[in-house]
């Protein structure tokens, strides 16, 4: 650690005093300068820090020497001004005979080391630096080796700038097909190299059946979905496959151990070991090098509906699929930008069925994890969650692909990185609308896992020895990631009460005897979604609410008390008042209507008048639940967190309507419960002419007991006096 920064230190110092000598060649400086962060760069990464992370290192590890040296080398503004403004121009020698390719070869070079550290948009999207980016496609396209394929990389992190990659659309229309183009003549060499080490060939040498067929065009238009993720690290371990078992490296020819992509060999062939490994040597160029570099600048490219006609023209899909086929053989990082460019790809619908018809979900299931390659895998597996014919065709795929897909993300959301565990999130956010999908996500266990993602989280527990240790990120990591698990819990509910509410439609027109209307009611096949309007969930939740009783259970509900889940939901409407993150609204609200889909249960609304520490969890006895003794104005009980919702607290109509709801399905006894009782309403009036009290008559009235004493009947008479409507 201190010897790379005093060298950096060193050599910092060695520029400042030379810089004023008139015949001052700043190329060794660089070159020193490279070799310090390349260094430092490979020992980061060994880490193992989420692929998807892009903050600052030191932001991820205070303590990383990368991250210092980065801190460093930015305080100097002469240096990196010239450095981004100087040498990466083609004149700087203009008045002496002397070549500009090395110092610009050089310049670039560092500029791959320190765009981890750098701030993108001051780099590329000043105005004075359009210069650099026309530059940049220059080299790009005309240019030689090694500067062809660093103006390749730099341009993929400045076209991650939408105002950027607007304001180049011609030249990327003109460099697109020629990276595709090289794209396949380094796979095409790299498979070859792979092919001549006889030894460690594999039996299918990673090839399709389709890999020369041709895609249609789609007439779909651009679809881009930004993912949200949280940063994490998390130190990987290498995962052997058990189909195809992998030499270790003790098993190679020497000669074999210092080649391949850590080494100074062009050989981009790797072993087991490196399949985990984040490192691509900047440094001599390997065809994996070029490779990744090409794969960069067509991720952001990926998505733009203007340049798919040379995804279709030049196969991209099944050019990414070969490079991810041969993934068992090649460096980590490489599949993960294949999957990276796949994700961007199947934006696009008529390439996301496509991808379903190949076999393509097939191929990525058989990606090992733990690695980086599963980090990638997750990102496809949201995008894919987002097209509904895509989903639909998945879901006719046989069970045991279905099982490998919902185990694959379920063991995302407890073994990766944040990233992963985010995508995962949404993934099952957007599927638990197909039958088949949460029939399996049930009978593994999903549930417990998805809520386990953040119950686990020292954010949601003032105890944990960690809570205090959070910093600014992790919190905001934490609440993020929050947000992404009350959505799916929400789709969860949704799914279910669907479900519950078609068997209850059934049964009633069954016992009727309404025959002929029996046969209207058509469920939904397991492979079609299920997602209804508000609406309609509103209308399915009252249905639900009028046939359940004390002693009714519902399967999906009574486990998530068990688990902790609605205490979870209460204290993250309570905490998430203070919280200024994006979406904070959103979480709120999908929280409170998970919360009223529970409700219906009346042992929910039992639970809601307890202090919101005591919620039930376990089973217990449905007669003892009831209890004649009044709440307590003192406690804070789940009602009154949802009262302050109601009361406007957060300022935002959606929360405000869906606590309201989720209070009319607590407060609102229905006419008529489970086999034509009616409902016990007033507590008031001559006793001779009251029925006997049952159990449902003492829920309602502790209810009642509970909002009265938690001031919400004020509440209730405020919010029909305001003169200003709650709109949306």
């Amino acid at each position: 650690m201190e010897h790379s920064i005093s060298e950096l230190t060193h050599t910092l110092r060695k520029w400042e005093e030379e810089l004023q000598s008139p015949n001052f060649d700043p190329t060794p400086t660089l070159l020193k300068l490279c070799e310090l962060f390349e260094t430092e760069s490979k020992n980061y990464l060994k880490k193992d820090p989420d692929p998807f992370d892009n903050r600052h290192p030191l932001r991820i590890d205070p303590t990383c020497v990368l991250g210092q040296m980065y801190k460093i080398l930015f305080r100097k503004d002469v240096l990196m001004n010239s450095l981004v403004m100087v040498y990466l121009k083609d004149n700087y020698w203009a008045r002496r005979p002397k070549d500009n390719h090395e110092l610009n070869v050089t310049a670039c070079r560092l500029m791959m080391s320190l765009i981890p550290g750098l701030e993108t948009t001051v780099v590329f999207e000043s105005p004075a630096n359009d210069e650099l980016i026309h530059r940049l496609f220059f080299w790009a396209q005309t240019n030689s080796e090694p500067l062809q394929t660093y103006a390749t990389g730099l341009l993929a992190t400045s076209m991650e700038l939408p105002d950027i990659a607007a304001n180049f659309k011609e030249y990327n229309s003109s460099l697109v097909p020629l990276v595709l183009d090289r794209l396949q003549s380094y796979y095409t060499q790299i498979f070859e190299e792979i092919e001549n080490i006889q030894p460690f060939s594999h039996p299918n040498n990673g090839r399709t059946n389709n890999g020369d067929a041709s895609i249609k065009r789609s007439p779909n238009k651009k679809m881009r979905k930004k993912s949200t993720y949280t940063p994490y690290t998390n130190d990987a371990i290498v995962e052997k496959s058990s189909q195809n078992s992998k030499m270790s490296i003790e098993d190679l020819p020497n000669e074999t151990k210092e080649s391949g992509i850590c080494g100074d060999s062009n050989s981009s062939w790797v072993t087991a070991d490196t399949i985990t490994s984040h490192w691509v040597q900047i440094y001599p160029l390997t065809l994996t090098t070029k490779i990744v570099y090409c794969l960069k600048y067509l991720v952001p490219i990926g998505e733009y509906q203007e340049f798919l006609c040379h995804a279709y023209e030049k196969n991209s899909l099944y050019l990414v699929m070969k490079i991810i086929s041969t993934s068992d053989k090649q460096n980590g990082y490489l599949t993960f930008e294949a999957l990276k460019y796949l994700a961007s790809l199947l934006c696009h619908k008529k390439i996301a069925t496509e991808f379903v018809c190949i076999s393509g979900l097939q191929k990525i299931l058989t990606i090992p994890r733990p690695s980086i390659p599963s980090t990638g895998v997750s990102i496809c597996f949201y995008y894919l969650s987002y097209c509904e014919e895509a989903m639909e065709r998945i879901c006719l795929l046989p069970d045991h692909i279905l099982i490998d897909l919902v185990k694959y993300a379920l063991w995302m959301l407890e073994c990766s990185h944040d990233s992963s565990r985010c995508h995962a999130t949404m993934f099952f956010s957007y599927s638990f609308h197909y039958r088949v999908i949460q029939e399996i996500f049930d009978s593994h266990d999903g549930l417990r896992k998805l809520i386990n993602v953040i119950s686990t989280l020292p954010l949601l527990s003032s105890e944990d020895s960690e809570y205090s240790q959070l910093n600014e990120d992790a919190e905001c990591s934490a609440r993020q990631t929050i947000r992404h698990v009350c959505a799916g819990l929400k789709h969860y509910f949704e799914a279910h009460l669907h479900i519950k509410a078609q068997i209850i439609r059934r049964t009633k027109i069954r016992d009727s005897g309404l025959t002929s209307s029996f046969n209207n009611i058509f469920p939904v096949p397991g492979y079609k979604s299920n997602k209804k309007s508000q609406t309609e969930v509103y209308e399915e939740i009252e249905l639900v609410s009028n046939e359940m009783s004390l002693k009714s259970h519902w399967s999906p509900v009574d486990k998530f008390i068990k688990l902790g889940g609605l205490n979870i939901m209460l204290q993250i409407i309570s905490m998430a008042h203070d919280w200024n993150i994006a979406g904070r609204c959103e979480m709120i609200r999908n929280a409170l209507e998970v919360i009223n889909i529970c409700a219906v249960l009346p042992r929910v609304q039992l639970a809601l008048c307890e202090p919101a520490p005591k919620i039930p969890g376990g089973s217990q006895n449905d007669e003892s639940i009831v209890e004649e003794d009044p709440q307590s104005e003192y406690d804070i009980v789940g009602l009154n967190i949802i009262l302050k919702a109601a009361d406007g607290d957060l300022l935002d109509a959606d929360i405000q309507k869906a606590a309201l709801c989720a209070i009319i399905t607590c407060v609102c006894a229905p006419i008529h419960r489970e086999g034509g009782i009616i409902a016990y309403y007033s507590a008031h009036g001559s006793a001779k002419k009251r029925p006997n009290k049952t159990n449902d008559d003492v829920i309602i009235e502790k209810i009642w007991d509970c909002i009265r004493n938690n001031n919400g009947i004020m509440v209730l008479l405020t919010l029909m006096t305001i003169k200003t409507p709650i709109t949306d």
